[in-house]
């Protein structure tokens, strides 16, 4: 994904913009990827903490939190986190 190459060089702005395009896909059919958009929400709102939006990332991490919590349809559980503590 793109804007984890833009946060892996600390271009924090770009990276911001990157997160934004990817969460803005339509929302059909996309269970399969939902463990990449609770992370996309989860660093995003790290991003928006750090430069200091309150509101932002509050609100992505609340996103976070409903997708992280929601069962995958094929076989009703939520997505677990890595080993190791892996990061979008």
């Amino acid at each position: 994904m793109l804007a984890r190459a833009y946060d892996a060089v600390g271009q924090a702005d770009s990276a911001i913009a990157a997160y934004e395009r990817f969460l803005e896909w339509p929302d059909d059919d996309r269970f399969w990827i939902l463990p990449a958009l609770a992370l996309a929400r989860e660093r995003l709102g790290e991003l928006y903490a750090v430069r200091g939006d309150r509101n932002r990332a509050v609100l992505q991490g609340a996103a976070f939190l409903r997708l992280w919590t929601r069962p995958i349809p094929s076989c009703g559980r939520g997505p677990r986190p890595c080993a190791g503590g892996c990061r979008s």
